[in-house]
This record gives C-alpha cells, structure tokens and sequence, in this order.
C-alpha cells in the first residue's frame, strides 16, 4: 500500500489494535512530522498467519511519515 502515491494517509489509533504490533511499537517512538524506514519482524507483523498477499513468517519493511 503506498499512500503517498495516492496522497491520502493511512489513519490509525496506535496501542488498540487497529494495525499490525511492529506498526504500534514503531509510531509510539516518533515525533510529528518524523519520516522513518521500519523493519517489522515476522513476530511484529502477521507471525505464522497469512494475511492478505502477504505470506506468513513474512518480516515486513516500511516508510512511515508520522503526520499528527
């Protein structure tokens, strides 16, 4: 999903749930307006379990721009 090419952010409420723990852990480390590259690993993002086109034990990498 590469929400900058369609130039509307992914909206969330860390800590509840709503996205996967890699996601969780990383967002509540950055400041607004931080950009960051996350790696996830497979425990931290969909473990064992296949989810969507992702295949499982899958370690996952992002670019986070932390907006509010």
């Amino acid at each position: 999903d590469d929400t900058w090419e369609r130039g509307r952010a992914y909206e969330f409420s860390a800590r509840i749930g709503q996205v996967i723990m890699g996601w969780d852990l990383a967002v509540i480390q950055m400041s607004v307006g931080e950009r960051a590259r996350v790696h996830v690993p497979c425990v931290f993002a969909g473990g064992h379990k296949q989810m969507g086109p992702v295949p499982p034990d899958s370690d996952l990498d992002f670019e986070i721009e932390l907006l509010a």
